[in-house]
This record gives structure tokens, sequence and C-alpha cells, in this order.
């Protein structure tokens, strides 16, 4: 028998842990953010989390490093409850090192008809493999840090625009915003006034998560986020566990 009848249908909604992508400006708290997680262990972090108060992997020198990492929370009892990878576009170039030497290339320039950032999602889909068995053999959440860059939108419908998108090569940051969850972009709050015949942005400070594309941005939710959040950990749990109103 296959498991495949009408008896083991389930029905409701299925409680897992989430695979969250933040991303956005440096140095705007996305690693504080993260750090507010349930019980985080951190891999790759960087200076910009000198002054927090987490536990840490060692600094990976190396891609297989960073394979390694999932592979030591899957055998080795622990009270970690969130994995956080800070920075995807720290652990990229430690990818295409290792792509290099394997390939003997100077570069990723140096693959034929961009077949390194092909083989680059490759590493990718591993990667996010053993976070998708973290996730259900040890019940972790993952939460993936990144940097944002501006990039030039190509508009089919009308004229080109710029827009924050990850800062990692188009074909592995378009199949990591497939297989996270959330994507969630971090900036600052920003108004427009007119002053002396132009148009001034003007921020208050506020940093807020943006949960639901927009042009000038990517981000997604599967779970009926507001469209915009304080950047608060605390508020975004609150909502994702179903203890604060949408």
């Amino acid at each position: 028998m296959s498991g495949m009848e009408l008896a083991n249908v389930a029905k409701g909604k299925l409680q897992r842990p989430r695979r969250v992508v933040c991303y956005g400006p440096p140095g705007i708290g996305k690693s504080t953010f993260a750090s507010q997680m349930p019980s985080p262990i951190f891999l790759g972090a960087e200076d910009g989390t000198a002054q927090l108060d987490i536990q840490r992997f060692p600094q990976p020198k190396s891609w297989a490093d960073v394979m390694a990492a999932p592979d030591i929370l899957l055998a080795e009892k622990h009270k970690f409850a969130t994995l956080v990878v800070d920075t995807l576009d720290f652990a990229e170039p430690l990818c295409w090192k290792h792509l290099c030497e394997r390939e003997n290339k100077s570069s990723m320039d140096d693959f034929d008809w961009g077949r390194g950032f092909t083989a680059a999602l490759a590493e990718w889909r591993l990667f996010t493999h053993k976070l998708d068995k973290l996730r259900h053999e040890k019940k972790m959440s993952i939460c993936l840090l990144a940097h944002s860059h501006i990039t030039k939108f190509q508009n089919p419908d009308g004229e080109d625009y710029d827009r924050y998108e990850l800062k990692m090569n188009k074909k592995a940051a378009g199949y990591i915003r497939e297989w996270a969850d959330c994507v969630l972009f971090v900036n600052y709050e920003t108004f427009t006034r007119e002053s002396g015949g132009r148009i001034k942005g003007i921020d208050n400070g506020s940093r807020v998560l943006y949960t639901e594309r927009r042009a000038t941005f990517d981000a997604k939710n599967r779970e009926g986020f507001p469209a915009k959040m304080p950047l608060s950990c605390a508020e975004f749990l609150k909502v994702a566990d179903g203890d604060m109103p949408v």
C-alpha cells in the first residue's frame, strides 16, 4: 500500500518551521532582528554582529565550511531553534571560489555561457536541501540575511526603473526567493516632499519590514502578513504565530 488513500487525507494548516529571508541596506538592523529569533545560532557572522550577544559558528573560510554547518546541527544534540546565515552575499564568493578551484578556472567569467553560475545554483540547491533537513528533522527555523543592491528593471509595459533586489547573482537570488516562505525587505520609511520645485526624499528614522512585492523591491509572504510592519522580531513572531491580528 502506498498510503495514498482517502482515509489518510489531512485537513488544516501545516505548522512547520519557517524559511525566512531578510534583506536590506547595510547597518539597518537585519542581524539584530535575526538575533531575536528563537534560540539562534549564526553562520558566517560578519563584523557587524560583534556587538550582539549571540552564539556563532567559527567564521567559514570555505564553501565546505558553509556546507558543513547544517550537517553538524543535524548530527549533534543541541537546543538551537534557528539557524541564521549572515549573510548570503558573504557566502556566495566562497561558493564561487570553490567552483573555480574545482574546475581550474581563475574566475566565474572563465566559464563558457554562464555555466559557472548554473553550477553555483546547483550548490545553493544542495545547501537549501540541508536546511530543509534541519527543518524536518530538528524542527529548526531558517533565517537567511542578505544585503540589498539597486538594479535597473527592464519594464516591458513602460519605462525602466530602479528597484532593490538581493545582492546575489540573479539565478541564485531567484531560487532563494522561490524557496523561502517569507522574503522581508527592510528599509527606512521614506516620504517625499516638494521643495523649490524639486521632490525630496525624507525619512523619519523608522525602520520597517515590507512583506509584499512592490515595483521597487522584492518581498513575499505565505501567511497573510500586513504589507508593512515595524522592524521588530517580537511583532513579526506574534503575527506569524497568530497571537496578533493581521
